[in-house]
């Protein structure tokens, strides 16, 4: 019961409409403050996964969330900012043993949360330079990682991603948010 009404508040901060006022020039972050619903297709040591990720970047935390195909919660991570510790609780029993992993995905994620519009403030993520009509590429030099981004929305939200790691790879589809 507890892990329904928690989805569905998620589903519905998620998708009520977007709050203007979000212009590349008034902003910091390449992804703003805001609640994010994402669609997550991972592939790890030769498996394909498929699930329903929320996210939530706050100045003071980041909570992600990942739901199964029915909706349930299946773990939730939540950092504090100001000191950096990561709490993670799994919920279902069969993924308990892949809490090192969960983890890991995560701290690949953790410099995307962090990523800044302007180039030249960049810290943790360096972008890379593309052909004109090609996707933005930014690198992570700390742990090999590579995101791109295929498509923006009208407030210049990132909507298509691709992940690129040693040990995994992922493309994220962003279906909905509020900031």
């Amino acid at each position: 019961m507890k892990a329904a009404l928690m989805f569905l508040l998620l589903a519905a901060c998620t998708s009520a409409p977007k709050t203007a006022g979000t212009a590349t020039a008034e902003r910091e972050r390449l992804f703003p403050f805001g609640t994010y619903r994402h669609k997550v297709e991972l592939k790890a040591g030769g498996r394909e996964f498929g699930l329903v990720g929320v996210v939530e970047l706050r100045a003071e935390r980041v909570q992600v969330v990942g739901l199964s195909a029915f909706g349930t919660t299946e773990f939730r991570i939540v950092e504090s900012v100001s000191d950096g510790k990561i709490a993670i609780e799994i919920f279902r029993e069969q993924l308990k043993k892949f809490e090192p992993r969960i983890l890991e995905y995560y701290s690949v994620l953790r410099s995307l949360f962090r990523a800044k519009m302007k180039r030249e403030t960049e810290t943790d993520l360096v972008w890379a330079e593309n052909a004109p009509a090609g996707p933005a590429r930014l690198l992570d030099p700390k742990n090999g990682s590579e995101f791109k981004i295929f498509n923006y929305d009208s407030n210049a939200v990132p909507l298509g991603l691709e992940i690129s790691h040693p040990k995994f790879s992922a493309r994220i589809k962003v279906t909905g948010y509020e900031i």
